[in-house]
């Protein structure tokens, strides 16, 4: 899937946050968007998965504009009929972890819509009944997380981990998903170097050829993804 962000503007309170954005993400891809803080890297991710309309421009998506954008009068797509239109998926890291603190680590990934990993297992799930179902994702979500976390970790309420432990949580979580696109607004917060290793090598095993859109501010990061960077830049005319 190719995602493409063409003329987006988005103001709050007359100020101007993103100002003629034009960008393409392509199929399969590993992007890192990168830029000084308060240029509206996390604005522009809300905007890719539907959390803000912008003001005008728009999102395509395979060249289709994108299921959730409002108002589609207002880019300039008023005859576009609703059939016209694409729905994504997406799986996503926020920069607060949004788990559940009550639930175990197993049980915060195991909740999200998942594609269990091989064709075989994924037919075998679609065969079972609704509790078996969810033992599946349960057996493949301590799997996951027993890749990236202290055993002892897995059974506890996320509430009594630490921030960098919850931030794995949010990870995994993002990357059992059942999605087409994966987001992660800085998703190596609270990770010391070791362990972000770990995690970057977990996420490009378990994105499974996702296209992947990360917003971090360091270029290491980038090179350890081999990802493309996209630079959002200031406006020549602020």
């Amino acid at each position: 899937m190719e995602i493409r962000v063409e003329h987006v503007y988005k103001a709050y309170d007359g100020k101007a946050v993103l100002k003629d954005v034009n960008m393409v993400f392509k199929d399969g891809g590993i992007y890192c968007l990168m830029g000084p803080s308060g240029l509206g890297k996390t604005t522009l991710l809300r905007i890719l998965m539907g959390l803000e309309p912008a003001d005008c421009g728009c999102v395509l998506a395979d060249g289709r504009p994108v299921l959730w954008q409002p108002a589609m009068s207002a880019y300039g797509m008023g005859r576009c009929r609703r059939d016209d239109r694409k729905s994504i998926t997406i799986g996503a890291v926020f920069q607060e972890d949004r788990l559940c603190p009550w639930l175990d680590a197993i049980h915060n990934v195991a909740m999200v819509p998942m594609a269990v990993q091989g064709a075989e297992t994924q037919k075998k799930a679609d065969r079972l009944r609704r509790r078996e179902q969810k033992a599946l994702r349960v057996e493949y979500a301590k799997a996951l997380l027993s890749r990236i976390l202290p055993q002892e970790s897995l059974s506890k309420p996320v509430r009594e981990l630490s921030g960098g432990m919850c931030r794995r949580v949010a990870i995994a979580r993002a990357v059992a998903s059942d999605s087409q696109l994966l987001i992660m607004d800085e998703p190596f917060t609270g990770l010391d170097a070791a362990t972000k290793q770990t995690v970057v090598d977990f996420i490009l095993q378990e994105r499974r050829q996702r296209l992947t859109i990360i917003v971090t501010h360091q270029e290491e990061d980038a090179r350890a993804l081999g990802a493309s960077v996209v630079l959002l830049r200031q406006s020549a005319n602020d």
